[in-house]
């Protein structure tokens, strides 16, 4: 009796590992699949800010990759970044020099 649980107990650890490897493969082909969807530029890789570089010069890299990340979807930037939209906009004007939007004329 002994022997046939421990023949029965190696089918299903085999049939198991066997399942394991089959999921494994199937993940695997499925990551790269779903890598191959995704643009290259958009693949979740760092940001890497030249050797020299001021802070202010720094930050507007950094959003502009962000901006660029998220389609230049300013909401989602501004979230990504956890600010306020109003904060982004602001920013965004001083670097181009237009007016901002008040409201009123």
């Amino acid at each position: 009796m002994t022997e046939e649980l421990d023949q029965s107990t190696q089918g299903l650890v085999a049939s198991t590992l066997a399942k394991v490897d089959s999921l494994d493969r199937e993940l695997h082909d499925l990551r790269e699949r779903l890598r191959a969807l995704v643009p290259a530029d958009r693949r979740g890789l760092p940001f890497v800010a030249p050797d020299s570089v001021d802070l202010e010069n720094l930050e507007r890299l950094y959003i502009e990759h962000t901006l660029r990340r998220l389609d230049g979807n300013k909401t989602r930037a501004a979230e990504a970044l956890r600010i306020d939209a109003s904060t982004l906009h602001r920013k965004m004007v001083r670097w181009t020099g237009e007016q901002p939007y008040s409201g009123s004329r």
